[in-house]
């Protein structure tokens, strides 16, 4: 640029890009996020629940206000680990009924800029796009109420 003469800038900023309030969790020693708006309640766990009878999935049994509602280990289900860590549990509406998702614990809650994952090789089930929280590392962000469906799709389609 020449002295005097000005420079000009140009910005572009993709219409796919969306600000949200999430919650920030780790589980299996990621960091997660996930919309706010999808979080029903977030529980505490005590003694876990003995698995399901005759389910594959690998899934426990709790106690909310007087009714069973399925627990899942987030962090089996993303091939992240056994899941024995988690103390926490997020609560996420499926249709008219409710799945639990342990994690092992809450990071915090903030406002991100999320981008969504478009390429359709990159697509997972119950991954809505992904985020970064300030330290320079991508963080995916969750569909927890999609990764439901999968798994109970999954589970009905095995003999």
């Amino acid at each position: 640029s020449e002295r005097g003469a000005g420079t000009r800038f140009r910005m572009r900023v993709p219409l796919t890009i969306a600000i949200v309030e999430v919650f920030t969790f780790e589980c299996g020693g990621q960091a997660f996020v996930i919309p706010i708006s999808t979080v029903e309640e977030i529980l505490e766990l005590g003694e876990r629940a003995e698995p399901a009878a005759g389910s594959r999935i690998q899934a426990s049994l709790i106690a909310r206000r007087g009714h069973a509602v399925p627990l899942v280990s987030l962090e089996q289900v993303l091939a992240l680990g056994a899941g024995a860590g988690a103390k926490k549990a997020l609560v996420v509406r499926r249709g008219d009924d409710v799945v639990a998702f342990a994690i092992d614990r809450m990071l915090g809650r903030q406002e991100v800029v999320v981008r969504p994952l478009v390429d359709p090789l990159s697509r997972a089930p119950g991954v809505a796009g992904s985020t970064d929280l300030g330290d320079g590392r991508p963080t995916l962000v969750l569909d927890l109420g999609e990764l439901a469906d999968t798994l109970v799709t999954r589970e009905a389609a095995t003999p």
